[in-house]
């Protein structure tokens, strides 16, 4: 049987081509089930690092179901490796890549599709240098190759199952395995001394900053309401690299307007903020403070001109045939206009300026820091896959982020790492003058500013360095016995590339199946 080419609508997992003796020997539907369902566990693990809407989680789990009472009645007898692994045979995955090549194919699955060596090579730089979206549109738009032949490029082999999910979903799959191969740690940037000249030999430092807010409004806008707060020694950190003409531009994912209140001007607030408010029916625009009494009062602030005496009353319109159902009956009955903060809520889409700014800016970017988020919500999540790989990255947040590949990682309070590089560039930070607040509303501090009073601890001789209030979980305890084990390692020993592994790979099925970890419901 020939091989499917690249441009071949359809692999399917008896055509894959594989001369090993377990592959042609079981081909049962027990089998089969069982490789289904460590793909599927593998690809609901990389929900952790990359976002997926309810519609595609539900497409792609859709087989769980009837997968999850035959995984459990398997998972009491012994299954040998054989058995769980669609390629028993190949070098397994090392111990952090999700898509174990024993499971998904590895170099067998780019064989299958006749992807040779080159174009592998050739997609890959391409994806480095010009970002996930540039490739996207490649050789999914361009091209129009077929998704599931692009994920053998990659090493992943879907089985029949997955290859026959929604083109979106197939989509979100390829952005997942994609994740892994962004971008190559810069092996020249590992010590804070590193990171110190980084930030102060760069010209065009772009700052990612903040996290996504996923609350109603109306629940906690009183709590975090700007006036509430005074800018952090991290927002006067940006203020003092704008001072120094080094900022391309913060682009930051908070809504409070701290950035601006520091007098930070080259700032993208990517999910709006508290400095303007809109009215919901007639969209008339004001500054923030005009809505500012009734939201420290507890009222709906509404618009003046839609309540205006004499103005039309309207209500939405209901869809023709519709009729109002008993629970709507019984909503309180709001005054039309109501004046929403100019934020955008979750799920909603950006500003068409942000993508204009940030395919403007991976031109010019020298240096990126990304600082206090999880970088999990998109678009703003996607930014770095957008950027340049040549460029450096460091990381600046209490938690590590798995998903990404900084090439120096200092964990801990954010402020207390700010302080620390300033003094070790030397500078001051820009002093913060409030403007006059009223007595009745004392202003809080964001976040704690207290200097640093203790040096840094570094795993090992790598570029992980620990700060005050650094939380490494699980991530930090394999990376720390990763290093220790690469320290421990004879330098001149040889082995083999299955033996060069950090942990030991599982030796039967149901090893293998307990060191993932199962997330459905």
């Amino acid at each position: 049987m020939s091989t499917p080419s690249p441009s071949s609508p359809f692999i399917t997992s008896s055509s894959h081509g594989l001369s090993t003796k377990p592959v042609a020997r079981e081909n049962s539907t027990r089998r089969r089930k069982l490789i289904h369902a460590e793909q599927l566990r593998a690809f609901v693990e990389a929900t952790d690092a990359l976002e997926i809407d309810g519609e595609t989680l539900e497409d792609l789990t859709s087989d769980w179901p009837d997968l999850e009472d035959f995984v459990l009645d398997v998972s009491n007898i012994d299954v040998d490796a054989e058995t769980i692994f669609a390629f028993p045979d190949a070098t397994p995955s090392r111990d952090d890549d999700m898509f174990d090549a024993r499971v998904f194919g590895g170099e067998e699955a780019a064989r299958a599709a006749s992807w040779s060596k080159h174009e592998i090579n050739r997609m890959r730089r391409h994806l480095k240098v010009h970002g996930m979206a540039a490739f996207l549109r490649e050789y999914i738009e361009v091209r129009a190759l077929p998704i599931h032949n692009l994920l053998c490029a990659f090493g992943v082999l879907l089985c029949d199952e997955l290859q026959k999910k929604t083109k979106k979903t197939q989509l979100w799959m390829l952005k997942a395995v994609l994740f892994r191969d962004l971008r190559d740690k810069l092996p020249q940037y590992n010590t804070v001394d590193d990171a110190v000249e980084l930030i102060r030999s760069s010209r065009r430092i772009l700052i990612l900053t903040g996290a996504g807010i996923n609350l109603a409004f109306s629940s906690f806008a009183r709590q975090i309401y700007p006036s509430n707060f005074i800018p952090s020694p991290c927002h006067r950190f940006i203020k003092a690299i704008e001072d120094k003409g080094q900022l391309l531009r913060n682009y930051t994912q908070n809504i409070d307007t701290l950035e601006t209140l520091a007098g930070v001007r080259n700032v993208l607030q990517c999910h709006g903020s508290f400095a303007t408010a809109s009215c919901l029916q007639c969209h008339q625009r004001v500054p923030g403070s005009h809505i500012e009494s009734d939201i420290f009062r507890g009222n709906v602030p509404l618009c003046k001109l839609c309540n205006a005496p004499g103005a039309k009353k309207t209500r939405p319109r209901r869809k023709r045939g519709k009729r109002r159902s008993d629970e709507e009956e019984e909503e309180p009955d709001y005054p039309p206009g109501i004046m929403k903060p100019d934020i955008t809520f979750f799920g909603e889409k950006l500003s068409d300026s942000f993508d204009k700014l940030r395919d403007a800016d991976r031109q010019d970017v020298d240096l990126i820091i990304i600082i206090g988020t999880s970088l999990k919500v998109a678009p703003v999540g996607d930014m770095l896959a957008y950027m340049p790989h040549s460029v450096p990255q460091i990381l600046i947040n209490k938690t590590p982020i798995a998903h990404i590949n900084p090439d120096i990682i200092l964990l801990g309070s954010a402020d207390a790492i700010v302080q620390h590089l300033c003094s070790k560039l030397d500078w001051e930070l820009p002093p913060y003058t409030p403007p006059e607040q009223p007595a009745a509303r004392p202003v809080r501090r964001k976040r704690r500013s207290e200097p640093v009073a203790v040096e840094p601890e570094r795993i090992g001789n790598s570029h992980v360095w620990l700060f005050e209030e650094a939380e490494g979980g699980e991530w930090l305890k394999r990376f720390e016995a990763a290093v220790l084990a690469s320290e421990l390692a004879p330098p001149l020993a040889s082995t083999s590339s299955s033996e060069s592994t950090l942990v030991d790979q599982p030796t039967s099925a149901r090893e293998a199946r307990n060191t993932k970890k199962a997330r459905f419901g």
